[in-house]
């Protein structure tokens, strides 16, 4: 576990030629880790590689996935934000597990998954506020 946290900052950092789906998974193994930074520049990283490979479906997955970490990394979640990843992964029809080993599942199951996970959080103008009755 040591060597691949110490592969993913390695990876994160210097141009070593790997491929997007070794650096999309190196980015979800520091995601898992809680090492937001890193896994955010490991996605970036493996975005471009998809781009270089012409990877469209793994690129949307990619996205989807960066989405997550970033939600998860933030102290305060844009419902905004939260929708944008809803709908990333409702386009999806696969994705790759968030805990090891990151296998491929139905996009729905993490749907389901993910939105159990976030916190319900309303923004202020949608809250239901229960007023005093009058009479």
């Amino acid at each position: 576990m040591l060597f691949n946290l110490l592969f993913c900052r390695i990876a994160a950092s210097l141009p070593l030629g790997l491929d997007g789906h070794t650096l999309h998974r190196l980015g979800l193994a520091s995601m898992h880790a809680g090492r937001w930074r890193e896994a955010d520049a490991l996605f970036e990283r493996a975005a471009g590689g998809y781009r270089r490979e012409i990877e469209v479906e793994a690129l949307a997955r990619l996205r989807a996935h960066q989405g997550i970490a970033q939600l998860r990394a933030g102290q305060l979640q844009d419902p905004q934000q939260v929708l944008e990843v809803e709908r990333r992964l409702y386009r999806l029809r696969t994705i790759e597990e968030l805990e090891p080993p990151f296998a491929l599942i139905d996009a729905g199951r993490l749907l389901a998954a993910w939105t159990g996970q976030m916190p319900a959080r309303a923004p202020h103008e949608l809250r239901v506020v229960q007023l005093p009755r009058r009479g």
